[in-house]
């Protein structure tokens, strides 16, 4: 496998060769995968301590040999990739004189059940359904296209070579701006080697697992890990507490319109991302006294959005390090950017609760900011997983509860539209008892038939099973206004987006 790319701003600079981690590719040959396969696999096995860029340049190898033959000349399939489930459409093509079969695949990535993608950023809630945003998690055009060799005889059918293409043109800039990127592989059939003897092969099996670890099973989609790659250059070999000291230092005479300035603000998120809790500490000590260079590191780790950072956001906060002016940017920004690992949903649950323990007025400006902010991190956190962790929705749920105890009207209103924000099924039965009944103000009712339709929002195919719900709630209401906006939802929630 040969991998060529440059790095540097086209056209301003000359593009160099980049460093190469070679090593790390040649580490990757010792890994074995087993697997079954009859065109499409089945079980996938590889080691289980093997690194990710080492897993996905093995599922990299079985993709290519990925086909669903049948009997036609032209058909469609869903089929499952790298990317996920795709539309691929087979084109045969059969060459009678020499027995050769030629498969054409063409896989549509960007009409995907089960997409393998990582969202980044901020997530904002539109009150319509992204009338100017038809890019959203899509390729202008992004398409792999596969032909695949098939010699038969009498023996059976032997895939002799493997070309591929892969397209994709992305939305960069703008809707007019595209970035466009091009890869190709090629895989020739080079020797077959005859079946070694069943004993000898099952002690070549067990030596390897050994020297491996041990097996796990997975699938054929792509891995994304845990840190990726940014485009800017980073120097692995120093110690990251100090490339951040140094910039940081000099982030006092950084101006914002200078061309280099967003280049070191992502230089140091990275560098951030790359900390222990206990580097965090450390550097915070040594620039404390900096304001400029405390506040950037402050922004960096917010940025950086892992759970280290937000537990670490979470002790100055608690602590008391941290003004009130400080607070007011500081916790929403941390919730809007904070993407943890899904498999420490527990304690990110305790930290963040933890967090909003913090903030004295539930109500006040800082109060509304971070809980809006915290139901779409809820979000977030949830889209990723099947089953949302009932700890994250604790905060939420309890704040709805103490409102309608208390019957403090803004605080209902307050936590209703943060479970909005969050989006999960499991919060409905919280809203209903503000629907279901006369007795709170109409304008508490409004909300309540706000949020439902909101939570059918963030899925729209959760919006037909709520159909009965906006039903039965019009049929309670006495008030016509009440009664009208649950008619508005009913129509525009399940008749335009189901």
């Amino acid at each position: 496998m040969r991998v060529r790319d440059a790095v540097g701003f086209h056209p301003r600079s000359t593009l160099s060769e980049p460093r190469r981690e070679y090593k790390q590719m040649l580490e990757c040959q010792k890994y074995r995968v087993h697997f079954t396969y009859t065109g499409r696999y089945g079980s996938i096995r590889m080691p289980k301590n093997a690194d990710p860029f080492c897993r996905n340049i093995l599922k990299g190898f079985l993709n290519l040999l990925t086909l669903t033959p049948r009997y036609q000349k032209e058909y469609e399939v869903l089929e499952d990739g790298l990317e996920g489930e795709c539309n691929t459409r087979y084109v045969l093509y059969e060459e009678k004189k020499n027995n050769i079969y030629l498969f054409n695949r063409v896989r549509d990535l960007n009409n995907c059940k089960q997409k393998v993608m990582l969202n980044v950023g901020i997530p904002f809630f539109h009150l319509f359904q992204q009338p100017n945003c038809f890019q959203r998690e899509r390729f202008v055009q992004g398409t792999s296209a596969f032909v695949t060799k098939v010699k038969r005889d009498n023996k059976g059918d032997l895939i002799t070579q493997v070309k591929s293409e892969q397209v994709l043109e992305f939305p960069i800039g703008g809707e007019d701006a595209t970035g466009y990127m091009k890869a190709h592989q090629l895989l020739n059939l080079r020797e077959v080697r005859p079946d070694q003897g069943q004993q000898q092969q099952q002690q070549q099996q067990q030596q390897q697992q050994q020297e491996e670890g041990e097996l796990e099973v997975t699938s054929i989609r792509y891995e994304i890990p845990k840190s990726l790659f940014l485009p800017v250059m980073e120097n692995y070999n120093r110690d990251p507490v100090q490339q951040a000291e140094q910039l940081l230092q000099d982030s006092v005479h950084w101006q914002m319109q200078d061309k280099m300035f967003s280049t070191k603000a992502i230089v140091l998120v990275r560098l951030v991302q790359r900390m222990s809790y206990n580097d965090l500490s450390t550097l915070y000590n040594k620039v404390s006294r900096i304001p400029v260079a405390r506040k950037n590191l402050l922004i960096s780790c917010v940025h950086a959005g892992n759970l280290i950072t937000v537990k670490f956001i979470k002790d100055k906060a608690v602590s008391g390090e941290l003004a009130y002016s400080d607070l007011i940017w500081l916790l929403p920004t941390t919730f809007h950017f904070a993407n943890p690992d899904i498999t420490k949903v527990e304690e990110t649950a305790k930290v963040t609760a933890e967090l909003l323990s913090k903030i004295p007025d539930k109500t006040s400006f800082l109060g509304k900011a971070t809980y809006l902010a915290y139901g779409t991190m809820v979000n977030r956190q949830c889209s990723t997983s099947r089953i949302c962790h009932p700890k994250l929705l604790e905060p939420l749920h309890n704040i709805l509860t103490e409102a309608v105890r208390d019957k403090e009207e803004n605080k209902m209103v307050l936590g209703m539209k943060a479970i909005g924000n969050a989006g999960q099924i499991s919060s409905q039965k919280h809203i209903k008892v503000l629907c279901e009944t006369a007795k709170y103000p109409e304008y508490i009712q409004v909300v309540a038939i706000q949020t439902l339709a909101q939570i059918g929002k963030q899925d729209p195919t959760k919006v037909s099973g709520r159909r009965h719900v906006f039903v039965r709630v019009g049929k309670n209401f006495v008030c016509v206004y009440v009664y009208v906006c649950v008619c508005v939802y009913v129509y525009v929630y399940v008749y335009v987006y189901v």
